[in-house]
């Protein structure tokens, strides 16, 4: 990477050399036109609205399992039981 100009700490702008597929390659210049903009202007605005294809991940949920304590004036037994107490192997 080559860094002009800048402060050292200072990221500022960076020059690198990338590989783009031809399907890539494409994309870009036709977006070029359309756009009307340089390929680092295209492709710095098309890196930070991430990728326009990622799969939407479903919210995580935890899952619980009751162990038969009714409340929390029970931990002092809860911690005095060992695994196989708190959690019987059921089926």
């Amino acid at each position: 990477m080559h860094m002009e100009g800048k402060k050292p700490g200072k990221m500022g702008r960076v020059r690198t050399t990338v590989t783009l597929d031809p399907d890539v390659a494409k994309v870009l210049e036709d977006l070029q036109r359309e756009r009307g903009q340089g390929l680092s202007e295209v492709l710095n605005d098309l890196v930070r609205s991430g990728p326009a294809n990622a799969p939407v991940r479903a919210p995580f949920v935890q899952r619980t399992s009751p162990i038969g304590i009714t409340g929390p004036s029970c931990t002092g037994e809860i911690l005095g039981m060992d695994d196989d107490q708190r959690f019987p192997v059921t089926g």
